[in-house]
């Protein structure tokens, strides 16, 4: 895997960015079982670096989820920002399915 400082949200994900809602979260889902730290958590020469990981995957599905937020962060990887530089609600709405 790539330094988690030069992947865009995306890429962390292992997503498109033409994903769907659906997609961005079954992508959320493996990459929290592959990367959850709790099951690192005997390994503390790794531990902090899942940690680290994981947060950043966290941000990226939080972001991706919710499409104002999608589409703010598009706008910014137009530019060349890889991190979404607004706030995100911990609790925001789920999109409504169609």
């Amino acid at each position: 895997m790539a330094r988690i400082d030069e992947l865009d949200y995306y890429r962390l994900l292992g997503v498109e960015p033409t994903a769907s809602h659906d997609d961005i979260q079954r992508a959320f889902h493996a990459f929290a079982l592959k990367y959850h730290p709790d099951a690192h958590r005997d390994d503390p020469a790794i531990y902090q670096r899942y940690v680290a990981v994981y947060r950043r995957g966290t941000e990226a599905y939080r972001v991706l989820r919710v499409s104002s937020t999608r589409s703010a962060y598009d706008a910014g990887l137009a530019e060349g920002r890889l991190r979404f530089e607004g706030s995100v609600r911990r609790n925001s709405v789920k999109p409504p399915r169609g």
